[in-house]
């Protein structure tokens, strides 16, 4: 049988449009592609507002007279295409935006805040669920149900953080609303892979519904809204840092677990980055084994700590 592997990046923030660069306001400042690779271009009319979150500075993106913003170089039609938002998030995703929409401003159903397609059997959106006011996270080709409907109301006119984030290997996709878990929107059993829609672009503020692959792009889902700090990962985030991105002045509870079991040391940490040292002064550096770890006592004796972010 015909086998295809990917190795995908480190976890990392793939995808990061803040609006705040006046030069370039639609540039891509994730770092994770050089520079200019996934900024948009606006299609239709896109503006700026001063209108922000409150826990945010800068811009928001202002789509309320019907454009989007669309990335390029996701699309395998375009020349200098990468699978960034593809083969990158196939078993691990988190797609999150502030979003300030009412209810009264658009009638149009299924208006998506992210989207790389989302529909017809292929890719994700972060978007109204049907006419609202509840969101959705929907993820084409897993086993559970595409479009489950949120169960929190966000379209008040007021800013809203959405966080959709899936996790291919546990089978979970979560939905939060201002950092809270819309239990309504939240499955399990929803495993890996989803189905990857390579010939579409990722549009901020709309959808790229073309399914011919020739590159030409048609534009559906509309927000008609203002939208701000827009996120994609390639990994699923955790409950903290979902709170984290609301609240960035949050700070969670960090514990470091000691278990002693036939002369070796166990350590757990529910959530942070464990570090580790050979002493107390550093320097520190970044253990990337999972929690627990288990600890042999061989070698030299090293001090260890939990990081909050």
């Amino acid at each position: 049988l015909p086998l295809s592997l990917f190795v995908r990046h480190a976890p990392a923030l793939i995808g990061h449009w803040t609006f705040n660069d006046v030069n370039n306001p639609y540039a891509e400042s994730s770092g994770f592609r050089p520079a200019t690779t996934h900024d948009g271009t606006a299609i239709g009319t896109v503006a700026l507002s001063i209108d922000h979150p409150a826990v945010l500075t800068g811009n928001s993106l202002d789509l309320t007279g019907g454009g989007v913003l669309e990335i390029l170089n996701t699309r395998t039609a375009e020349a200098g295409y990468l699978n960034t938002f593809d083969d990158e998030i196939a078993a691990g995703l988190t797609v999150s935006s502030w979003v300030k929409l009412n209810s009264n401003w658009t009638a149009t159903a299924w208006v998506a805040f992210a989207s790389k397609r989302g529909d017809d059997n292929s890719g994700f959106q972060l978007r109204r669920f049907n006419t609202g006011p509840d969101a959705c996270f929907t993820i084409r080709g897993t086993p559970q149900a595409d479009d489950p409907q949120g169960a929190i109301n966000y379209e008040d006119g007021n800013w809203h953080l959405i966080t959709g984030v899936w996790d291919g290997g546990a089978g979970t996709r979560l939905l939060y609303v201002d950092g809270v878990l819309d239990t309504a929107a939240s499955l399990t059993n929803d495993f890996a892979p989803m189905a990857l829609a390579q010939t579409n672009s990722l549009v901020i503020g709309g959808e790229d519904r073309s399914n011919d692959g020739s590159g030409s792009t048609a534009i559906t889902s509309q927000l008609m809204g203002y939208l701000a700090d827009v996120r994609v990962y390639n990994y699923p985030l955790s409950p903290t840092q979902v709170q984290m991105l609301y609240n960035p002045s949050f700070v969670p509870t960090v514990t470091l677990g000691l278990q002693f079991t036939n002369g070796s040391l166990k350590l757990s940490w529910p959530n942070g980055t464990l570090l580790e040292a050979t002493s107390l002064a550093g320097p520190w550096t970044t253990n990337g084994a999972p929690s627990p770890l288990t600890v042999t006592p061989t070698g030299p004796g090293k001090f260890y700590r939990v990081k909050v972010q």
